[in-house]
């Protein structure tokens, strides 16, 4: 496997072959990296490290040394162009690209979607963290109940968080390490399993909990108007990782007399889709602070 090296710091470019792909790929990768940050202009060095461990650079070091020469103006950041520069390095270029088509696969987006799933079924406050109490719910699950063991777990997770939680980066990290991989997919089917059984009375109670917290949560809704509108309903699917786009489709989609609102009756069958129920009865769960334990 090819990893990125740098040879003295004076890489030539490669050349122009396809400057679609050259400008298209950086891009993509920049965003990945910088998910938690919307907008962002400039990449930091822990973003750039998880780079590296994409590319499975060997050490630390050798990150170092890329990062290093990447800075051009040795700001302590990358700009979008910094970045783009390091991307088209011959030496590099080969690397980026796979790193690009990994990124789309779908192991690697199974990877993704199981740890979101895990870490938002953990955070029970929702903050978009996990402390220790949290996270001993999914060490539980694994079958360790130590709390001496949990601990050095936690520790190991928490290495490079300073300020003792796991945000959804982190997590992803520690989920996908390939000794902790194969009990977080077992855990995850199991979890499944629980919150895909579905009875009448469990779709009523959970839609109706939900659709009382989405009515006036919009801006500028009317509070107790007895309708979902879209801005509320974005703000319930928003919590559970849907794109504002893809929230439209299912808004028109489920708003069958078209009158741009969510009748109770059609919030209920947009509840009861199979495709979504596992993150909604979980999200009714956490903010109705009945926890994570599925009836």
């Amino acid at each position: 496997q090819q990893t990125m090296e740098i040879d003295d710091g004076k890489s030539e470019i490669i050349i122009v072959r396809n400057e679609e792909s050259l400008r298209i790929v950086p891009e993509f990768i920049f965003k990945e990296l910088t998910k938690g940050t919307p907008n962002a202009k400039f990449l930091g060095w822990s973003e750039f490290l998880t780079l590296c461990q994409w590319a499975r650079v060997k050490n630390e070091q050798a990150a170092h040394k890329l990062w290093e020469d990447a800075d051009l103006d040795g700001s302590g950041t990358l700009s979008k162009e910094e970045f783009s520069k390091f991307c088209r390095r011959k030496e590099v270029w080969r690397d980026i690209q796979a790193i690009a088509k990994k990124l789309k696969t779908d192991a690697f987006n199974l990877q993704k979607n199981v740890s979101l799933h895990l870490f938002h079924f953990l955070d029970k406050n929702g903050d978009k963290a996990l402390d220790f109490r949290e996270f001993q719910i999914l060490c539980k699950a694994a079958g360790e109940t130590s709390e001496r063991n949990v601990k050095k777990i936690w520790s190991n997770a928490c290495l490079e968080e300073l300020n003792g939680t796991l945000n959804t980066e982190a997590f992803f990290k520690f989920a996908t390490n390939p000794k902790v991989w194969p009990t977080i997919i077992k855990i995850h089917r199991s979890l499944l399993q629980l919150t895909n059984r579905q009875s009448k009375s469990k779709v009523e109670k959970v839609a109706t909990s939900l659709f009382k917290r989405c009515d006036g949560s919009g801006k500028g809704d009317k509070k107790d108007d007895k309708v979902v509108q879209f801005d509320e309903f974005f703000n319930m699917c928003k919590q559970i990782g849907m794109e504002k786009e893809k929230c439209e489709e299912l808004f028109k989609e489920f708003d069958t007399n078209n009158d741009k609102a969510l009748s109770r009756d059609e919030f209920r069958i947009f509840i009861a889709r199979k495709k979504f129920w596992p993150y909604l009865v979980q999200l009714e769960a956490r903010v109705s602070g009945k926890g994570y334990i599925v009836d």
